[in-house]
């Protein structure tokens, strides 16, 4: 028989409440490591703005910051396994026109 914790973590995990709080918590953590590696006024050019079944969409100006970030990937990566486990991103994804206007959030120095 299983421990009672252990069939609450199996609940917990496959939530959508779950999933949503840790796609916030992997979009913050992409954008404060975009703000730390290049510099606070990175995201008026980009800003990871999505994060679903392991896909993180990064928000782009121009074609050069996607390519400026994309060159730093792996550090990325680096940064959301060492916070989360390392299976959860499996793909970054640019998205270039523009940031969309709703994707305030990342303004925000939030702690994750």
């Amino acid at each position: 028989m299983k421990p009672l914790s252990h069939i609450l973590q199996q609940h917990l995990t496959h939530s959508n409440l779950w999933k949503g709080t840790t796609a916030a918590r992997v979009v913050m953590t992409a954008n404060n490591w975009l703000k730390s590696f290049f510099a606070n006024n990175i995201l008026d050019h980009a800003q990871a703005i999505s994060f679903k079944n392991g896909i993180l969409i990064i928000a782009c100006n121009s074609s050069v910051t996607a390519q400026e970030i994309k060159l730093n990937e792996a550090a990325l990566y680096n940064a959301i396994a060492n916070i989360f486990s390392s299976s959860i991103l499996k793909k970054i994804t640019y998205m270039s026109g523009g940031i969309p206007k709703t994707s305030y959030l990342a303004k925000f120095d939030i702690k994750v």
